[in-house]
């Protein structure tokens, strides 16, 4: 079971029920097409930003930067788990991700255990 926010919840119903969908149809977009969206946003910012960095973010860095801020803030590794969606214990330690501050701007990077 997902726990959802009511304020989500009720974005998410007046979405669907703008639409009618039938039993086959997709409720979401394609994952190509998410990611068309993201590379045109994060190039966007780059642009106006004049930060060409910004153009190495991956839309997968967002997950890790969510957990890792989750996981600084509460120190309890099992709801950082949770958050992410993890049902094991073991998916999440395999995983850790640190942040670290260069030059005023937080660097994500996801380390395995070996």
């Amino acid at each position: 079971m997902v726990q959802v926010k009511k304020q989500t919840l009720a974005l998410l119903k007046a979405y669907l029920g703008k639409r009618s969908f039938g039993l086959n149809d997709r409720q979401f977009p394609k994952r190509r097409k998410m990611t068309g969206r993201w590379v045109r946003l994060r190039n966007t910012v780059a642009a106006k930003l004049m930060d060409p960095s910004f153009k190495t973010i991956r839309l997968y860095d967002l997950r890790y930067f969510a957990a890792t801020m989750t996981y600084h803030k509460t120190r309890d590794i099992l709801y950082t788990q949770k958050m992410l969606g993890h049902r094991k214990f073991q998916e999440h330690s395999e995983v850790r991700a640190t942040g670290k501050l260069r030059g005023g701007r937080l660097h994500i990077c996801s380390c395995r255990d070996r």
